[in-house]
């Protein structure tokens, strides 16, 4: 498992080497104070490659089409639209043949909608 930030404790793992002198930083880790030598380098060079920073790749479009639409407003929005669909189109449809939604699908979810709110209210008024 990697190391998360809150698992990261960098005064834990930093702490000895901020405290300690230059000359004992010097040889705990053998760093020269000129640096490295060419020969040095063309060795480390062949062993570890450039030393360069690889980068992510960017992202193709359909991530970011996808990131834009899932936000928290367009979720609103969508559900919206489902919702007049349900109401403006499916329960609509039962009028334009001119029967009710009961007699139209009896086991839609419009009719059930309509019977429980149906029951509701006959139950308000006792």
């Amino acid at each position: 498992m990697a190391n998360t930030k809150e698992d990261v404790n960098i005064n834990k793992m930093y702490a000895s080497e901020s405290k300690i002198s230059k000359d004992e930083f010097i040889q705990k880790y053998k760093i020269a104070e000129n640096g490295i030598t060419n020969e040095e380098a063309e060795e480390k060079f062949r062993r570890l490659g450039p030393n360069e920073i690889r980068q992510a790749k960017p992202k193709k479009w359909y991530n970011y089409f996808w990131e834009s639409l899932v936000t928290p407003f367009n979720c609103i929005l969508i559900g919206i639209a489902l919702i007049l669909i349900y109401t403006d189109v499916i329960l609509a449809e039962a009028p334009s043949y001119g029967l009710p939604i009961n007699l139209y699908d009896p086991k839609s979810k419009g009719t059930e909608s309509y019977m429980l709110l149906a029951e509701e209210v006959i139950n308000k008024g006792e």
